[in-house]
């Protein structure tokens, strides 16, 4: 049961990013995108440097990662797919790594085990400061942004609608790409990245969304992490009352566990 309702959360976690509207906090659509310069960046396995000024090509796609993110490992296939699609066509895919600088996997070293073992064939930047994750505003990874020609921002949010790729109907940052290349605008310029946007504080934390994606409730699975003491279980009746049309007797509860490391501004 446990497992069923932990995958029931997590599915509406996922499609969230698919909403219409304007998430980002910092910085917006047309705006000129923040320079940055001089990071130590990891490009087929040597060391190089990463300046936004040094980039030739038309169209820039920006690409905020962790190592250690389960989500930046389930997209990094098709990120580098989507390299691959458009090498030689003035697209330069640039990933940059604004993790808590207390996790060792996120750093050079780390940058270079990653990109060994998981082939990936873009340049892949460390920023020790986060100063240019938060000129961004990106609050998750993978989070992705599209510059044009004049590195003005076109696009911002998710690559496409789904974690799980055989669920994918949507492909928000081919579309966009594929419109600024055309001079044209996208059609769809922004969308949610998931993660820190939720404002969790722990893991587990748990949220309930209903068919019409609104949060019914948050907080922890049950009232005890040892599982012989538990009295009482949250995420089950909500999960229940909302199947039924119903609202949550408990819509919110504390969420307990491992704090999560959101370095602060």
């Amino acid at each position: 049961m446990r497992k069923v309702l932990l995958s029931l959360a997590l599915v509406g976690l996922v499609a969230v990013s698919a909403f219409a509207g304007k998430f980002n906090k910092v910085v917006s659509v047309g705006d000129k995108a923040p320079d940055f310069s001089g990071l130590p960046a990891v490009q087929n396995g040597e060391d190089t440097s990463l300046s936004l000024s040094d980039i030739k090509e038309d169209v820039v796609v920006v690409v905020f990662l962790a190592n250690h993110c389960p989500v930046v490992k389930a997209y990094e296939d098709r990120l580098n797919e989507f390299n691959n699609a458009y090498k030689g066509k003035g697209v330069k895919v640039v990933g940059i790594s604004v993790s808590n600088s207390r996790i060792e996997e996120d750093k050079i070293p780390g940058i270079k085990e990653y990109t060994k073992e998981h082939k990936s064939n873009y340049i892949y930047g460390y920023d020790e400061t986060q100063a240019v994750g938060k000129a961004y505003g990106a609050v998750a990874t993978p989070q992705f942004f599209v510059l044009d020609k004049e590195r003005k921002i076109r696009y911002t949010g998710a690559l496409d609608d789904s974690q799980r790729e055989e669920n994918v109907k949507e492909t928000y940052l081919k579309a966009a790409v594929d419109a600024v290349l055309s001079g044209k605008t996208p059609a769809v310029d922004e969308t949610q990245a998931v993660g820190k946007a939720y404002g969790a504080v722990a893991t587990p934390q748990f949220f309930v969304l209903d068919k019409e994606r609104k949060i019914r409730y948050t907080g922890a699975l049950d009232d005890n992490q040892k599982e012989d003491a538990v009295k009482e279980t949250y995420l089950k009746p909500a999960v229940d009352a909302v199947l039924s049309g119903k609202t949550p007797a408990v819509a919110e509860t504390k969420a307990v566990g491992c704090g999560i490391g959101y370095k602060k501004s």
